[in-house]
């Protein structure tokens, strides 16, 4: 049977630059807090939102006000428009703005895709949300041996009538997610209240939703893993159950380091929260609850102490990404992304496709339910249809 037909039609490629002479030159050295991301691969996100306008409509009335937009957030976060420096040891990276640097900006129409079943909250073909999102350019290398690597790219994609998707991609090294999703609504605020300063992360999440919810998805995905190990090997499973399990989470330091930031700082500032526990503790019958309390006493510890897990941070992944048995957690509660309105309304669906390792999800609010959580995850179909097993059963006894 063959499959949908999708007709994929390139309508702008452009570059975007803050407002000529609005920044001067400036270089930026990375701090220890950065320089760990440099093997991740791009962080990717995709925002959608309801259109129910032409093309035409769009190229001559949104596209505008969207570059322009842009290019006024970009005068304040300047760092992603900017390259990131890579000279031979024993030099330093750094990351290099220079008057003019631009990032790339794809505009494409997309049509024969329902984008009611690509936002859809049940199990869907990871692969059908690819070609939303956009290429970094390649990295070149100069005669003196210089890499130099571009940091953003942008891809907005429209669904005539019907809907519209920003598409991210950007260097971990120059923004974590918290930076990141500053950016964005800054740059959806400009869109629509004209600099509006008020870009605040003070809302709270209550820990307990964070801790349950963390816990039920780590034993969860644990018990999927294990369904597939043993599928694949016809039941032998070679850990036993003294073998340590892990789970990351990146622990925003801005309020936690014992002295104030500047307002204007940008970049990373994130800490990795590792728990461990071992296999016999987590698929035992309380499972769920010893995993909660191991999370909820590394979030009190990372309270005062997120500094000292950054600095053994590198030691601390060593071991967990060594050991094989990993669960990585992406995004925030906190991001309040479906708050950034391009003047479309809230987004329909927010989807973050760096998690597609098969060992990561990714945690935002709720868009309907206040208080609630959305949680991402990309797995095999084995996998998937053991998680949701799983997840049903755990849900049972809340």
């Amino acid at each position: 049977m063959a499959g949908p037909s999708y007709l994929v039609n390139i309508l702008d490629s452009n570059h975007v630059s803050a407002p000529k002479g609005s920044v001067p030159s400036t270089t930026l050295a990375l701090t220890y807090l950065d320089l760990p991301w440099f093997p991740s691969a791009p962080m990717q996100s995709l925002f959608f939102y309801e259109f129910p306008h032409p093309i035409s409509h769009f190229m001559q009335t949104t596209l505008p006000t969207l570059t322009q937009s842009l290019s006024l957030t970009l005068q304040h976060f300047f760092p992603l428009a900017a390259k990131l420096i890579c000279p031979p040891p024993p030099l330093k990276p750094f990351i290099l703005y220079s008057d003019g640097d631009s990032v790339p900006l794809i505009v494409a129409e997309f049509t024969g895709a329902d984008v009611d079943h690509l936002t859809a909250n049940y199990p869907r073909d990871f692969k059908l949300l690819h070609p939303f999102v956009p290429e970094l350019p390649p990295s070149t290398m100069s005669s003196d041996g210089i890499l130099v690597m571009p940091i953003m790219a942008i891809k907005v994609t429209v669904f005539p009538n019907t809907g519209v998707c920003i598409g991210m991609a950007h260097n971990h090294v120059a923004a974590d997610g918290s930076a990141f999703m500053h950016f964005m609504r800054s740059w959806s605020s400009w869109l629509t209240t004209q600099c509006k300063n008020s870009s605040n992360d003070s809302e709270e999440v209550k820990i307990s939703t964070f801790v349950v919810t963390c816990s039920i998805m780590w034993i969860c995905m644990i018990k999927s893993q294990e369904n597939n190990i043993q599928v694949s090997t016809n039941g032998d499973d070679d850990d036993d159950d003294d073998t340590f399990y892990y789970l990351l989470f990146a622990v925003d330091c801005r309020n936690r380091i014992g002295f104030s930031l500047p307002v204007t700082y940008f970049g990373n500032c994130l800490a990795p929260g590792i728990i461990r526990a071992k296999k016999s503790e987590l698929m035992g019958a309380k499972g769920i609850v010893t995993a909660g309390k191991a999370i909820a006493k590394k979030v009190k510890e990372m309270e005062s102490g997120a500094l000292k897990e950054a600095e053994k941070g590198p030691s601390n992944l060593e071991e967990m990404f060594r050991s094989g048995h990993h669960v990585g957690i992406s995004g925030s509660p906190k991001f309040r992304v479906y708050d950034m309105d391009f003047g479309w309304g809230r987004p329909l669906k927010i989807e973050f496709i760096h998690i597609d390792d098969g060992g990561s999800l990714s945690l935002i609010e709720s868009k309907n339910e206040s208080g609630g959580m959305e949680v991402s995850l990309v797995l095999s179909k084995n996998q998937m249809d053991a998680f949701t097993s799983n997840l049903a059963e755990s849900l049972k006894a809340f």
